[in-house]
């Protein structure tokens, strides 16, 4: 499994794309300039299968329609979130000044859903909390290498913002602390910023504290 960042827009969301052994590849949050994806995904000479979701705010969806003009293939999402994507009004488009922002999904992931995808299997965490519908998405191939893309769950040293339509403190609280329960010490690659690791967040970002209330 190799995996590349691609920071888009603004916001600079961390888009990312997971090869498999096969040369296929597989986008995570593809928020803004597709062309730019496009042309990452042509030089590397890979086949685009699949975009995965982690939520549905615009700047983590907006280059979706764009790719989709290039590749006909499925667009995963949560149900709770799935409005979202087509609701400019839910997604945080109209809040950041931008002109209100939409995309089209195919499919609907939940909490425990495994999708393959060659060697390498995305395995889904409904962690709700930044919105109803967040999910973490841990990736394991099959030399056991195995991260956990976060989305706007949970960053280096932080956590999500909560004060957007859908957000809920309570809830990514309890959803920090859930992924700090995770058994292993997981590379973490968030939505936005740098990566991290799980071990090192358990030690240094409050939020992820299992021994006292946040």
């Amino acid at each position: 499994m190799k995996i590349y960042t691609l920071p888009v827009g603004l916001i600079q969301t961390n888009c990312y794309l997971v090869q498999n052994g096969q040369n296929e590849a597989a986008l995570i949050d593809p928020g803004a300039q597709p062309d730019k994806i496009l042309r990452y995904l042509e030089a590397q000479g890979l086949t685009l299968k699949m975009i995965l979701l982690t939520h549905g705010h615009f700047d983590h969806m907006g280059g979706v329609d764009g790719i989709l003009e290039r590749w006909d293939i499925p667009v995963y999402i949560h149900p709770l979130d799935e409005e979202m994507t087509k609701t400019p009004s839910q997604n945080a488009s109209m809040e950041f000044g931008g002109p209100g922002i939409a995309c089209c999904t195919s499919r609907i992931y939940g909490e425990g859903d495994e999708i393959p995808f060659g060697d390498v299997t995305f395995r889904v965490l409904h962690t709700p909390g930044h919105t109803q519908g967040s999910v973490c998405l841990i990736a394991e191939d099959a030399e056991m290498e195995s991260v956990i893309f976060t989305g706007d769950t949970v960053f280096a040293g932080s956590v999500g913002r909560t004060d957007l339509y859908g957000g809920s403190y309570p809830q990514i609280a309890a959803s920090a602390r859930r992924i700090a329960a995770l058994p292993q010490n997981y590379r973490l690659l968030p939505g936005h910023g740098e990566a991290t690791t799980l071990d090192y967040e358990r030690e240094q970002n409050p939020y992820l504290a299992t021994e006292r209330d946040i």
